[in-house]
């Protein structure tokens, strides 16, 4: 490994830049100070980092690491067959996805304490809880696996249940409430196990199937009595947790293949061609739409009011969550980065290229939207393994258990659980198609991305973004990447 400093500070003086361009101020505003710490680890880092206790873990191709959270010392690092998601840091045991099965490893020491094969790449990020009041049995491991999902004893991996379909593609598995909830991306052509499953997380039985208009590659999130998905026909959803019933439905600019974020009352949802699209919890409205230079195979992360987004640009951006403005965007070592996971005010990002780097934001925030809360695909130390209730901690409103009726519907569908999602015709998708908010010039909250503009220039003439003051969010002087942003070509290109 090799660590090394590679962004400039604020006043343009480089340090260990190579390759990476430069960068400079835009309206007023400037970057953040130098990364903390780079590191290249031995391969790939296929999801968002975990910050537990002042540590990170992730995986780098064929091995496991532990870094200490600000000087990224090593801790210890272990061989591993091969690491495709995020680590799991439950109660001070590591689990972990190892090419075939499941690894639990002493998180103080990488020692391995158990491996469970599984039959087949393991391509899917575990998910630990602990057992409920009621319950007789200690913590449990959720693993998707293909068609299957199965429940593991967490102390010594022996298997209590197995849920499987004839083509169900599981997605990582995300508890709560007693319910375990898997996206379906099945690789049979229109197949009727598309959607999302909810599973009895005690016995393993199924409690209800909700088939959506595409298919659900992500792990589902769940928020306010509700789970939230997105699937391949650019649709996103709101479906109630008891009864799968769909609460809502909305149109998205793209197809939707990264778990959904939500927070504060905000559902958040990438698109593969670069979109990040903001969603009122309650009806399914779009507040905003932005458009990135690159396209996403990352999830968005809440942390302090802030969205942080990672497209395929190989940039990190920071995003006001309630009116979608740019607080300021850096660039990464990775071309593609993984979704980032934030703790005591630091950023934590790896990506394809193997590098794992932390970025210094201001205050002490740390990731608190719905996905890492839940200990879904990378969290910090939000999630302890306990057991998780349906409710309204993210609904910016009170705990609702029922879904939302016809008359508190002001933008999306109304759908019947398992009913086609475009029966009824045309959708509404509560906030316009992108073109429409894009051109629009509307103070709806709709936001373009300066990688539109070739002079780096917003619609209004201003430089960058425009209207800069509104990010306060990260506290204090709001800071954006400079003028590279504006190089990076349109945001709908292909990979």
């Amino acid at each position: 490994m090799r660590r090394r400093s590679f962004l400039t500070r604020c006043c343009g003086v480089g340090l260990g830049l190579a390759g990476l361009g430069t960068t400079s101020a835009i309206g007023g505003a400037i970057a953040p100070d130098d990364s903390e710490w780079s590191v290249e680890t031995n391969g790939s880092i296929g999801g968002p980092p975990t910050i537990v206790d002042g540590t990170v873990y992730a995986g780098g191709g064929s091995r496991l690491y532990a870094l200490d959270a600000r000087t990224a010392d090593e801790q210890w690092t272990t061989d591993m067959g091969s690491i495709d998601t995020s680590p799991t840091v439950v109660d001070g045991t590591v689990y972990v996805d190892d090419r075939s099965g499941i690894r639990a490893l002493d998180a103080e020491t990488g020692d391995t304490m158990w491996e469970q094969p599984l039959g087949g790449a393991v391509e899917t990020s575990p998910t630990v809880v602990a057992g409920g009041e009621d319950s007789e049995a200690g913590a449990t491991v959720y693993v998707g696996n293909a068609n299957t999902v199965v429940a593991l004893d967490a102390e010594t991996g022996d298997q209590r249940w197995e849920f499987r379909t004839a083509e169900m593609g599981a997605s990582s598995p995300t508890v709560a409430g007693g319910t375990v909830f898997v996206g379906s991306n099945p690789s049979v052509l229109d197949s009727d196990d598309r959607g999302v499953f909810a599973i009895d997380a005690e016995t393993g039985e199924e409690v209800w199937q909700t088939t959506t208009s595409g298919y659900v590659q992500s792990a589902p999130t769940v928020a306010a009595g509700s789970v939230f998905v997105g699937d391949s026909e650019a649709r996103v959803y709101r479906i109630d947790a008891e009864s799968g019933r769909t609460s809502w439905s909305a149109d998205a600019s793209a197809g939707v293949f990264d778990v959904m974020t939500v927070a504060d009352g905000t559902a958040f949802a990438t698109t593969w061609e670069g979109t990040l699209h903001a969603f009122a919890v309650e009806g399914g409205d779009q507040r905003w739409a932005v458009d990135h230079d690159g396209n996403f195979g990352a999830p968005p992360t809440v942390a302090g009011g802030t969205v942080y987004t990672t497209p395929t640009s190989g940039r990190l951006h920071a995003i006001d969550a309630e009116s979608g403005d740019r607080l300021w965007t850096v660039e990464t070592a990775n071309e593609s980065p993984t979704g980032a996971t934030v703790a005591d005010g630091v950023v934590y990002v790896g990506g394809e290229e193997g590098y794992l780097e932390a970025f210094e934001a201001e205050g002490d925030a740390g990731s608190d939207g719905s996905r890492v809360r839940l200990g879904t695909l990378g969290h910090n130390d939000a999630w302890d393994g306990g057991p998780a209730a349906l409710g309204g901690d993210d609904s910016g409103g009170d705990d609702e258990r029922e879904p939302v009726g016809p008359d508190d519907l002001e933008g999306g569908d109304e759908l019947e659980s398992g009913g086609d999602p475009n029966a009824d015709g045309d959708a509404d998708s509560g906030g316009g198609s992108d073109e429409e908010t894009a051109a629009s010039g509307s103070g709806d909250g709709s936001t373009e991305d300066s990688g539109n503009s070739s002079d780096g220039n917003s619609s209004d003439g201003s430089p960058g973004f425009g209207v800069l003051a509104a990010a306060a969010g990260v506290g204090g002087a709001a800071r954006v990447l400079g003028s590279s942003v504006g190089d990076a070509g349109d945001a709908d290109g292909e990979n």
